[in-house]
């Protein structure tokens, strides 16, 4: 039986990106696999291919190397400050001394431009090419609502300074420059997951368009003795009934 295009993508299992604590990689980084004929080595090689997502330079056929990035590999303090989190690696079988075959991960330099994840600048506000937000612009479907809550929870943490969070709703600023120059930079704006007709969720954005309300001045009976004294600002002395009343006899009395 012919399978479609479409049947076969589906079937086709999703490779992860690498990281350094997963127990095959880390394996493999710290040289512990001991294997006695090149078979077993080279079956590891294509679970690693299977499995992870490997270099768009390398030759997805069958060979003896492998080069895919790992996340957390070889990095030094230098290159945590200029951004980098993993780097590539070569991975192919190796004859030591003792006999046995090992699997070897050669760090290899590539540009820090071509690396597919890297350390974000640190910034206040986040724009409309942070990936959260493009997702957002992209109407990016959610099978799950906790999924779509994490993505609002990162984005706040990312940005805790500019953000306010709320119950399935995050109100943020975002940078919006105008292109002709003019206006405030940034927008409020208010992000909000909703379910979507299909059972399935989606982070809706909106202008947030509230605007705060001036405090109106409070009137506080003050009794004349004391309307002399410092009262709270938008405070505003009233005399009290009593007091009113005292200070009208005494005006009575006066020749």
């Amino acid at each position: 039986m012919n399978t479609n295009p479409q049947q076969k993508k589906t079937q086709e299992k999703i490779r992860k990106v690498a990281f350094a604590e997963h127990p095959l990689i880390e394996a493999i980084v710290k040289q512990l696999y001991r294997f006695s004929e090149d078979e077993q080595a080279l079956r590891r090689m294509e679970q690693l291919r299977d499995n992870f997502e490997i270099s768009s330079s390398q030759d997805t056929e069958h060979g003896p190397e492998v080069k895919i990035w790992i996340k957390g590999f070889a990095l030094t303090d230098e290159d945590n400050k200029k951004g980098y989190l993993g780097h590539f690696a070569k991975i192919h079988p190796r004859k030591v001394a003792e006999g046995y075959i090992i699997l070897h991960a050669e760090k290899e330099e590539v540009p820090l431009e071509k690396h597919p994840q890297k350390q974000r600048p640190k910034q206040k506000y986040p724009n409309w090419g942070h990936p959260i937000l493009r997702g957002v612009e992209k109407k990016k479907a959610y099978d799950q609502l906790v999924e779509a809550q994490t993505e609002l929870d990162k984005l706040h943490r990312e940005f805790p300074d500019t953000s306010i969070p709320n119950v399935n709703k995050l109100h943020i600023l975002v940078y919006s420059k105008d292109p002709n120059g003019g206006g405030n930079p940034t927008k409020k704006v208010t992000l909000e997951i909703k379910s979507t007709p299909e059972g399935k969720f989606q982070i809706l954005s909106r202008d947030n368009t509230y605007q705060k309300k001036a405090s109106a001045k409070v009137h506080i009976p003050v009794s004349p003795a004391i309307s002399g004294g410092t009262l709270p600002e938008g405070v505003q002395a009233v005399q009290g009934r009593f007091a009113a009343m005292v200070e009208l006899k005494k005006k009575k009395k006066r020749p």
